[in-house]
């Protein structure tokens, strides 16, 4: 199964606790979903002739990120995009085009990943008796929505 979208559910529809426990398990869900995907990616990153792959960074609030690694010189460390793109010249054509759709991808998994914790968090908080406005405490500075890899 392939997250493609957010299921788009109208805010007037989303009353009372039960429709809370069904949106949380219904993200739940979706957010499995994804990190499926997002290993089976792990694994399509992983091309012969080419020193880069994906790896799966968990931060601390238990989102999943994809992030860039390189081995360069038998040592494996974490390169961002913008520092991939040189290197990726060298490649042959094939191998380059195939790193940048698995990249275009990766941005789009983790932007995913991100929006779906929201979601889960904010559910469990008003789950838990708590209001947005509470929340908003809890919950920290607002998501970017996007991540580079």
């Amino acid at each position: 199964m392939t997250v493609t979208a957010l299921s788009a559910t109208p805010v007037a529809q989303i009353q009372g606790r039960g429709n809370f426990r069904l949106l949380l398990k219904h993200t739940q869900a979706q957010q499995l979903s994804l990190h499926q995907e997002m290993e089976a990616l792990i694994e399509q990153s992983k091309v012969r002739g080419s020193p880069l792959y994906l790896q799966r960074h968990t931060k601390p609030n238990a989102t999943w990120m994809l992030r860039w690694r390189m081995v360069e010189g038998g040592k494996h460390h974490h390169v961002l995009w913008p520092e991939i793109q040189p290197l990726l010249d060298s490649l042959p054509m094939a191998i380059r085009k195939y790193c940048e759709e698995i990249n275009q991808r990766a941005t789009e998994l983790n932007t995913l990943d991100i929006i779906l914790e929201h979601t889960a968090k904010w559910c469990g908080i008003l789950l838990e008796g708590g209001s947005a406005r509470k929340g908003k405490k809890r919950m920290g500075k607002k998501p970017s929505g996007f991540y580079e890899t």
